[in-house]
């Protein structure tokens, strides 16, 4: 205060009360607080408070300081959804799922993400991971999801989180079935004439082992005219 009464203030009182109704009774928050700040706790999100101080010194209590009304709203909004999720490798039983930041922290930094996984024509989203992802990779933002079953196809989605909370899903990444990987086989060797007639031929080859990684169905071959 400008006036101490000529003695030097001892402490304050700090009391609180509900200002969202007219007749409500204070409460005590502390009666010995030296410093002139004070970190009220407990109070309820969206909760309407008005607080009032009182100095004291040797002789007695001051009169009340009243505070303005206040609603208590956290600072930081939810952050928005990350980028759409995307397999960008798989085998029978793993997929390794990538995703993007979202374009919306909510005003704090983003601390880990949550994935989750949901099988085709499932209903329930489950969660994969079970810490939030924090660090990114060297490519990126990935998580390696394992223990899937063989056929099945997955699709999954990803939450960002900050010091407000979970944020909002991300789009579904697109349908993926859990298998080996398929790439087209290896080419078979130089064909060998084995046989001739006036008007056919007979070819023989051998196929290299690399099969692409399923069995091979046929042979495509093809003939071109001399000159």
């Amino acid at each position: 205060p400008l006036d101490n009464g000529g003695s030097e203030i001892t402490h304050y009182i700090i009391e609180k009360r509900d200002a969202s109704k007219k007749k409500v009774d204070w409460e005590e928050v502390s009666s010995t607080v030296v410093d002139r700040r004070f970190v009220v706790y407990k109070l309820i999100t969206d909760g309407q408070y008005q607080f009032r101080v009182r100095a004291v010194n040797r002789y007695g209590i001051s009169d009340e300081c009243l505070s303005e009304k206040v609603v208590i709203k956290d600072p930081y909004g939810l952050p928005g959804p990350p980028g759409k999720p995307k397999v960008i490798d798989h085998t029978r039983s793993s997929m390794l799922v990538t995703w993007t930041p979202p374009l919306d922290n909510g005003g704090a930094p983003i601390t880990g993400y949550w994935l989750e996984k949901k099988e085709e024509g499932g209903v329930y989203w489950s969660r994969v991971n079970r810490a939030p992802v924090t660090k990114p990779s060297v490519k990126g933002l990935e998580f390696n999801v394992l223990r899937l079953i063989e056929g099945v196809k997955y699709q999954f989605r990803a939450m960002a989180i900050n010091i407000a909370g979970i944020g909002p899903p991300s789009e579904p990444s697109d349908l993926v079935e859990a298998a080996d990987p398929i790439f087209p086989p290896g080419a078979p060797s130089c064909p060998d004439v084995k046989d001739r007639t006036k008007s056919t031929i007979s070819l023989t080859w051998k196929h290299k082992q690399k099969d692409g990684g399923s069995p091979i169905k046929g042979y495509i071959v093809e003939m071109q005219e001399e000159g």
